[in-house]
């Protein structure tokens, strides 16, 4: 489906919707955010990074996680703008992921949305970006971002399906080409691992499954994936759209829920992310 804007903002006209989910992790009952002791705003940008860090630094998922103050609601921009204003943006490391239906066709509409908004993200990630072998790197760059890291797999002009990672400028970031599963007879996937001085390096990964890939296999190279991950006592945060409704208690939605908790990881997004006249889904 394709993007467009009105003046309450950017919506999608399959979904009708023109509000997107956001969770933030308050600050007011954690110190997981707070700056490290000495640190003042007036500090230059060499130092925004080790900042930055500290916001996964100290979760423990057996101690802090499940005590963290975790908000989750749907904001129009003027509403986002309005109390994400007010953050410190030296004290959070934000995450942006959307499932966009071709990024080359929707590029323009998703940076000028980007624009929109005062808090400028951190991290970007999209599944389903439909770019085609004849689509070049340099014509889906976005200003002041590093990337894309895409998936892996070799496709025709007519590309469905895929991944894609940016990193804000600033960043020192690697591609995790390793980490990629076999898009082949798995999920598509983008791997990248930011640097952090003194502080354990974090990954990111986002992933897609298309229908054709089986749910247990898809729980097989995510087990696999997540197990090495943890091993190496990486952070780790995991975006994506794995095509399971975690609005239903399913036996699949329930497994791979199961599966990733038990490697200590949150859902932090739990409002619908698709809406439609007829439906809601996560």
């Amino acid at each position: 489906s394709d993007l467009s804007r009105c003046s309450a903002g950017i919506y999608c006209l399959f979904c009708y919707s023109d509000i997107f989910p956001f969770s933030k992790i308050n600050s007011e009952d954690s110190d997981i955010f707070d700056p490290p002791s000495g640190t003042n705003s007036s500090e230059s940008d060499s130092s925004t990074s080790d900042i930055l860090n500290q916001t996964f630094s100290q979760i423990d998922p057996d101690q802090n996680l499940t005590n963290l103050n975790i908000d989750v609601g749907n904001y129009s921009e003027l509403k986002f703008n309005k109390e994400f204003n007010e953050l410190n943006p030296k004290s959070s490391l934000s995450v942006f992921n959307l499932n966009c239906r071709s990024l080359p066709a929707n590029l323009s509409a998703i940076t000028d949305f980007l624009l929109s908004l005062y808090k400028k993200f951190d991290i970007l990630t999209f599944s389903e970006t439909f770019i085609s072998e004849n689509v070049s790197n340099d014509s889906i760059k976005i200003p002041g971002y590093q990337g894309p890291f895409l998936d892996n797999r070799k496709y025709g002009i007519l590309k469905r399906g895929g991944t894609a990672i940016y990193v804000a400028d600033g960043y020192d970031v690697v591609e995790r080409t390793d980490l990629k599963i076999d898009s082949v007879n798995g999920p598509e996937n983008s791997w990248i691992q930011i640097q952090r001085p003194r502080m354990k390096s974090l990954i990111i990964g986002t992933l897609y499954r298309p229908e054709t890939i089986s749910f247990e296999t898809l729980l097989s190279v995510l087990d696999d994936s997540i197990a090495t991950l943890t091993n190496h006592n990486y952070d780790v945060i995991i975006t994506g759209d794995l095509n399971i409704d975690l609005l239903k208690n399913t036996p699949n939605s329930k497994r791979y829920t199961e599966l990733l908790n038990s490697y200590g990881f949150l859902q932090l997004i739990n409002q619908p992310t698709r809406v439609t006249p007829w439906s809601e889904s996560l």
